[in-house]
């Protein structure tokens, strides 16, 4: 059963090929264009993937930076509005 099984699926993987009306050298042209844009545009993702990966990282930099300077200087500001009443050291 297992054998005759996996012809089926092989069998039904290239019946498409056959059928295709295309003549063979005019598919194998239009398949190796194909293939070099196909690669061409797999490395311009990759740049562009690269890209995004380094903009995120920078914008996660920036954020985390700007957002501690902000709460430094609230936390600043609290502690010396507190520091009166509470003796809390600065650090």
């Amino acid at each position: 059963g297992e054998e005759h099984r996996v012809g089926g699926r092989s069998g039904s993987l290239l019946r498409p090929r056959l059928q295709d009306p295309a003549q063979p050298g005019v598919q194998a042209a239009l398949s190796s264009n194909i293939h070099h844009k196909m690669s061409n545009i797999e490395q311009q993702i990759n740049y562009i993937q690269i890209a995004l990966v380094v903009l995120l990282i920078l914008l996660c930099i920036v954020c985390s930076v700007g957002y501690s300077i902000i709460h430094q200087k609230n936390n600043l500001k609290i502690v010396q509005s507190y520091l009166p009443q509470t003796g809390f050291p600065l650090n």
